[in-house]
C-alpha cells in the first residue's frame, strides 16, 4: 500500500546529508527515484550517491554509434573526470580545447601516440554526449561542453584530482 511505499522511500533515502543533497534540484530527484526504481543500493554518502549516479548512466547507455566497445570504462570515466575538471577549472574552454588536453593526458597515461589518444578521447566524449552526461553548445563557430549539472562537474573534477594523487 501507499504506507508501505512511502516508508520504503523514507529508508532508502537515508541520512539527512542525502536528503538535503537531493532536494536542491528536480534532476537529483529524479536521479535518486531512478536509482530506487532499479532497486540500486541506498547511498550513505554524497560520495557514494554521485557513484551511483555515475555508474547508472555509464550501465545503461546503450550508443547509437558503433565503435565504443573498444573504449573500456575506465578510459570513458577518465576521459569524463577531465572534461570535468576542464569545465571547472575554465567555464569558457571550448569541445576542441578540451578534448585536446584529455587526449595529452590520455596519451601519456596509456603510452599512445596523441593522434590514438585523441581518437579515443573523441570516441569518449561522443559516448557521453549520447549517454547525456554532458552536452556541447554552439554560439556561432565556438562549441563548449556543459555537464547536465553543475554538482556532475563538480563530482567528476574531485575524481579528476583524486587520480592525481594516484598517480
Amino acid at each position: 500500500d501507499d504506507d508501505d511505499l512511502i516508508d520504503e522511500i523514507d529508508a532508502y533515502l537515508g541520512p539527512a546529508s542525502i536528503r538535503e543533497t537531493v532536494a536542491r534540484t528536480p534532476l537529483l530527484i529524479g536521479f535518486v527515484t531512478s536509482l530506487f526504481l532499479r532497486k540500486r543500493p541506498a547511498s550513505e554518502t554524497k560520495v557514494d550517491l554521485y557513484e551511483h549516479i555515475f555508474a547508472m548512466i555509464d550501465e545503461e547507455t546503450t550508443p547509437r554509434k558503433a565503435g565504443f566497445a573498444e573504449i573500456g570504462t575506465e578510459v570513458r570515466s577518465a576521459v569524463l573526470n577531465h572534461l570535468g575538471w576542464s569545465a571547472v577549472s575554465d567555464q569558457t574552454a571550448s569541445r576542441d580545447s578540451m578534448k585536446k588536453r584529455c587526449a595529452k593526458r590520455l596519451a601519456t597515461e596509456l603510452g599512445v601516440s596523441r593522434l590514438l589518444a585523441s581518437k579515443i578521447a573523441g570516441k569518449a566524449i561522443t559516448y557521453w554526449e549520447e549517454a547525456g552526461m554532458i552536452e556541447p553548445l554552439s554560439s556561432g563557430d565556438v562549441t563548449l561542453l556543459a555537464f547536465i549539472h553543475k554538482s556532475c562537474a563538480e563530482y567528476a573534477a574531485a575524481r579528476h584530482l583524486a587520480s592525481l594523487d594516484e598517480a
